[in-house]
């Protein structure tokens, strides 16, 4: 009897493509209540409640008499400009669309359909490339090796764009490098960047290379297409760009800027330390030497120069470029090192080894090989990531939550209070109006415990910590629960 021993292999491709899409769909279940919640994911879901719930927590229309059309306003206000913009508005409107109208069912459904929606992004980017620039016998270790790029785990799990925004840019390919459509393909290159403005580099380096050495974009006509296109696509993914204000229009620049600066007050430093401790981290993260980065990224360079002198492999040699600039870009500019901010990177440098045909070289072939093992390494991390993301639930801390939220209520039968807002700390667990009580106070998470207690005398009523604050005023009260310490002032 002969064995087969390809259909073995894609047999046990497919089982655990089956077993890593069992852990996610499993982990969408695991802690549905909305204070369990991590603070990236709590922010999407906040997103949808603001809007079902009609909440005008910033209180916009508050001048605004008649409350149907101050809900309708809400509503638009909340879809439009709600929450943070340093993610395209178009990001989390699909969950408020999809998601949200589950609400109405419960918000721990709300909770589940967007994780869902979330995880579909990562399976929906992996199957449109393989579909269309694998071969067939190579597809299922593709998507296979797609878990284990650098904090796929993360991105598959939290609501992060990263997915999404890779998804539009396989469109983007798609137009370009099988269709033909070089202009109307910058549609979707516009819809990356107004998600995540990171989709501008491997944007910009698409057009480069329309331009030189494609030559696909050779005159003006094509050109000014090309780049309304782009910018149509961006008003797509972020429509708060169309109302003309300049306090809007500062809240999106002043975003991306953060963003793109990864929140660090120095940028462009070309820091080879960092780069160091960057490759530090991924060592830990696969388990393997460091050096063997450092190898990779020669080979990168090397296989770079040879596809440019040679003009060989040229649609191949964008998904290189584009993987060498950013995650360069990375390594060396950003100090906070989160792995997931490799993810996106790194799917260019899968991309570019599974859109080739053949490996004669022994510079691809050894490139080949290194990445198998990264990908034997890396599949390992990403199951243990993947089944242990989720953290048992703290019952103790639960419980100090309910009790200060017990406390709360009770002061605000006693005394009188100006504001109906509480500050509470986002580290902790955190509780929603309407959802985790039924107080008439907002809780409104404290980014300001710097400042420690002056917002007692200006926004709040209260501010809960886990921090302990010097009192200076003795009309401060400070009460203890457990690790929380709730701070007011005593009108009595």
């Amino acid at each position: 009897m002969r064995i087969n021993l390809k259909r073995i292999f894609n047999f046990i491709l497919f089982i655990s493509f089956g077993y890593f899409l069992y852990l996610n769909v499993k982990g969408a279940f695991q802690q549905i209540s909305y204070h369990h919640l991590h603070i990236d994911e709590r922010q999407v879901i906040e997103t949808v409640l603001n809007v079902f719930q009609v909440t005008d927590q910033f209180n916009r229309f508050e001048s605004i008499s008649n409350n149907f059309f101050k809900s309708i306003l809400t509503i638009l206000g909340e879809i439009l400009i709600g929450g943070n913009l340093d993610f395209g508005r178009l990001y989390k409107n699909i969950f408020v669309f999809f998601a949200g109208p589950f609400y109405f069912l419960d918000t721990t459904a709300v909770i589940i359909v967007e994780r869902f929606i979330q995880i579909s992004f990562f399976y929906a980017s992996i199957i449109y490339f393989s579909i269309h620039f694998v071969n067939k016998d190579k597809r299922l270790f593709f998507m296979i090796a797609s878990f284990s790029i650098p904090g796929a785990y993360y991105i598959i799990e939290n609501p992060k764009p990263d997915s999404l925004i890779v998804f539009f840019l396989l469109v983007a390919f798609k137009k370009v490098f099988v269709d033909s459509k070089y202009e109307s393909a910058f549609l979707f290159v516009g819809i990356a960047v107004g998600l995540k403005i990171i989709s501008i580099v491997p944007g910009i380096i698409l057009g480069i290379y329309l331009i030189y050495p494609l030559k696909k974009i050779n005159n003006l006509n094509k050109f000014i297409k090309t780049i309304f296109y782009t910018i149509l696509g961006v008003f797509i993914a972020q429509p708060a760009l169309l109302i003309p204000s300049q306090r809007i229009y500062s809240r999106i620049i002043s975003a991306n800027i953060a963003a793109s600066r990864y929140n660090q007050e120095k940028f462009f430093s070309l820091n080879f330390e960092n780069m160091q401790m960057w490759f530090v981290e991924l060592s830990h993260y696969y388990n393997l030497p460091r050096e063997l980065f450092y190898v990779l990224y020669a080979i990168v360079i090397y296989e770079i120069l040879r596809n440019s002198i040679k003009s060989i492999n040229k649609i191949s040699n964008f998904y290189l470029i584009s993987f060498f600039i950013v995650s360069c870009f990375i390594l060396l500019n950003v100090e906070r090192i989160w792995i997931y901010y490799l993810a996106f990177p790194t799917f260019f440098l899968v991309f570019y080894i599974f859109s080739l045909t053949d490996l004669k070289t022994y510079s691809l072939k050894f490139l080949t090989v290194l990445l198998l093992i990264f990908c034997i390494s890396g599949l390992n991390t990403h199951h243990e990531k993947t089944s242990n993301t989720f953290f048992s639930i703290d019952n103790k801390k639960e419980e100090t939550m309910y009790q200060a939220l017990s406390f709360i209520q009770s002061e605000y039968q006693d005394q009188l209070n100006i504001y109906n807002a509480v500050y509470w700390d986002p580290d902790f667990y955190f509780p929603r109006q309407n959802v985790t009580y039924l107080g008439n106070f907002r809780v409104l998470e404290n980014w300001e415990q710097g400042i420690e207690l002056e917002p007692l005398y200006s926004s709040v009523d209260f501010i809960v910590s886990q921090k302990k604050f010097q009192i200076n005023n003795n009309k401060v009260v400070m009460h203890k629960i457990d690790n929380l310490y709730i701070y007011f002032i005593n009108e009595k």
